[in-house]
């Protein structure tokens, strides 16, 4: 008993507990133990394949994110600057250019804000996926809208490239 609140797992709590009762019932210890040997090294080993199996949707959470972003820091950079550009250059003209006028931060602000719930959605997605816990999807979301400040702050508000 001791045991499984010092590892304190479950399958160490549940183990304990297995050991336990057959001891106050008087079983055989050691049959007892190498079916407990089995049944846990069973266990281990269809965790093992169930993780390897659902790694490559993991990726796929992370690969779709950084496209994501991909696409954002393109069309801001290559599309709104562009029109935002030509927009200062027709009012300076003469007031040409009739419509509605581009807010360029606000366009990015707005970007920025999707990248920021596309991480966090994605990581808790990828942590419920991969560890089978939407708590251990927060660290993939941390991870994940880190990424995404890290890639506006260094290619739209202050470009490096």
């Amino acid at each position: 008993k001791n045991f499984g609140e010092r590892v304190n797992t479950k399958l160490a709590r549940r183990t304990a507990l297995l050991l336990t009762e057959v001891h106050r019932a008087g079983g055989d210890i050691q049959e007892i133990l190498e079916t407990v040997s089995k049944h846990i090294n069973e266990l281990q080993t269809i965790e093992r394949e169930r993780q390897s199996q659902i790694r490559p949707y993991v990726a796929i959470v992370y690969i779709a994110f950084f496209i994501f972003l991909f696409i954002d820091i393109l069309l801001i950079r290559s599309f709104f600057w562009e029109l935002a550009s030509l927009q200062e250059t027709l009012q300076a003209a003469g007031g040409l250019f009739v419509g509605a006028a581009v807010n360029l931060s606000q366009i990015e602000l707005m970007l920025f804000h999707l990248s920021l719930i596309e991480g966090f959605y994605g990581g808790l997605i990828a942590g419920k996926m991969g560890e089978a816990s939407m708590g251990a999807g927060l660290k993939h979301s941390l991870l994940l809208m880190v990424a995404g400040f890290v890639a506006f702050f260094f290619f739209i508000w202050n470009p490096i490239l």
